[in-house]
């Protein structure tokens, strides 16, 4: 997992409140004050963030957390570091192995997709009329252009930017629920297979990935190699994201 599950969980939450609401605002005290927060305790967070003890028990649970002892778990956890991709000292030559980095990231992806196991997945969009495209961080970007390239396809796609408002709806959706999510290393759904074993997922999942390992409850994946580093990411997952609307528009467009 190259991001840690904290931001994952509170840039979620920034993203997708009102501003200035209280989740919101409590998420973004505790980044900007990260390195005094992993020394609090609950009522030091309380008191930095302005708010009761029990509002940060319920900021807990309503991002998906069991309460503050794992709050706690992911905060000492929390990695907010970024990979630097080139140390030359030319501004020409930074600029060329950013842009060499990406298209070895995009022909590296392009390159490993099965299309057998594309055109599966192609074949269940057409075939499902509820869809809801997910992923967290950088690869909701992924989730985002593909919904709107299927939208501009005629297919209306649903999508949502919180974590906690994605497994919601995951474990509230069908059998007539198709459920694509982006998943850079495939992680999305680490820390929760024990919950989703005891609640068996019924919707048609499919995860996009360039991770190996998945849970054993996720039968269905579009896999694609990579480096699992900051550069590929997300222009690995758009790219695929691309690839499954232009199929789907040229295999579907006359029907």
């Amino acid at each position: 997992m190259i991001y840690s599950r904290l931001p994952v969980l509170f840039l979620g939450t920034i993203t997708s409140e009102k501003y200035g609401a209280a989740n919101a605002a409590i998420a973004s005290t505790i980044l900007q004050n990260i390195h005094k927060a992993k020394k609090y305790g609950i009522q030091d967070i309380a008191d930095m963030c302005n708010v009761s003890v029990s509002s940060i028990s319920r900021f807990c649970t309503q991002i998906g957390l069991s309460g503050f002892a794992e709050f706690r778990e992911i905060l000492m956890n929390a990695d907010l570091s970024l990979e630097q991709q080139s140390f030359k000292e030319d501004p020409d030559d930074r600029y060329r192995e950013y842009e060499e980095n990406t298209i070895t990231a995009i022909r590296e992806a392009g390159g490993s997709i099965d299309r057998d196991t594309l055109n599966r997945l192609v074949s269940d969009i057409r075939q499902y009329d509820r869809i809801a495209v997910f992923g967290l961080l950088k690869a909701q970007s992924a989730a985002i252009s593909l919904a709107s390239d299927l939208m501009f396809c005629g297919k209306q796609v649903y999508s949502n930017v919180s974590f906690s408002e994605q497994i919601e709806y995951l474990k509230s959706a069908g059998k007539n629920d198709l459920v694509l999510i982006f998943s850079y290393t495939g992680s999305y759904f680490e820390g929760m297979e024990r919950n989703l074993n005891q609640t068996p997922l019924r919707a048609r999942v499919w995860v996009i990935s360039g991770g190996k390992q998945h849970p054993s409850f996720i039968r269905n994946v579009l896999g694609f190699d990579s480096r699992l580093n900051q550069a590929s990411h997300p222009y690995q997952l758009l790219y695929i994201a691309t690839v499954i609307a232009q199929e789907y528009l040229y295999q579907y467009s006359d029907q």
